[in-house]
């Protein structure tokens, strides 16, 4: 029984300080003037946005990403909103950098380090 608790105390205390090493970063895209009218777009346009799914739905899968979903529905104030979970800001820069909306300047990105603290228990 002891040695039950000892194991279980161990793997607490490892799982809460790899929790530690973590940052979560807020970030915020938002399509540039010229796309905000869907008109605007060609087939190139439509085939990023495509691209820029695939993209998110990696990093989700990798558990890069801890949220991500659209504020605004209308292209006019069409802004996105993603919550990465990365080691650091250089990540997070990458993950900003590598996103094909991005690398083609479709969209704009903003990074924002935040501090959670309140989390709702599942």
């Amino acid at each position: 029984m002891r040695l039950l608790i000892i194991l279980l105390l161990s793997i607490l205390w490892h799982t809460t300080m790899e929790a530690q090493k973590r940052e979560t970063f807020l970030y915020d895209l938002e399509l540039i003037e010229k796309f905000k009218t869907k008109s605007q777009w060609t087939d190139k346009e439509h085939e990023i946005q495509k691209a820029h799914v695939n993209y998110l739905d990696s990093l989700t899968n990798s558990r890069k990403i801890f949220l991500a979903g659209i504020k605004e529905q209308g292209l006019k104030h069409h802004t996105g909103l993603v919550i990465l979970n990365v080691s650091n800001y250089e990540e997070a820069f990458k993950i900003v950098q590598n996103d094909p909306s991005i690398k083609t300047g479709m969209m704009v990105g903003h990074i924002k380090k935040i501090n959670i603290y309140f989390l709702m228990p599942e």
